[in-house]
């Protein structure tokens, strides 16, 4: 299945960041995408759950610095997991997920 994520990024205190999308899981997190970003403006990141190695991901934002340490964590969204089978063609389908505006 095909997911995208989006997001806004307002940068107030800071001219560059990295975006992550993670795949959160018990044991290890599993890094999905990377991007940086030195703009405010919207993000999206489009992926295929066959990435995380699982078909519902439990999918978080994190940003950082340019140095690697942590400014802000999104909390988890399951919303993968609602999706139905479409009856017609059988296939699963796209969604988008969308974590809002973030301000740094």
């Amino acid at each position: 299945m095909i997911a995208k994520v989006n997001v806004n990024i307002v940068l107030k205190t800071i001219d560059k960041v990295v975006v992550q999308l993670w795949d959160v899981d018990a044991l290890v997190d599993d890094l999905l995408e990377s991007k940086d970003v030195s703009v405010s403006g919207h993000i999206e990141f489009i992926f295929s759950t066959s990435q995380s190695g699982e078909a519902n991901p439990e999918l978080q934002l994190r940003i950082l610095s340019l140095e690697r340490s942590e400014l802000f964590r999104t909390t988890t969204n399951t919303m993968l997991s609602d999706l139905k089978i479409h009856e017609v063609t059988g296939f699963a389908e796209v969604t988008t997920i969308d974590f809002g505006t973030i301000e740094i």
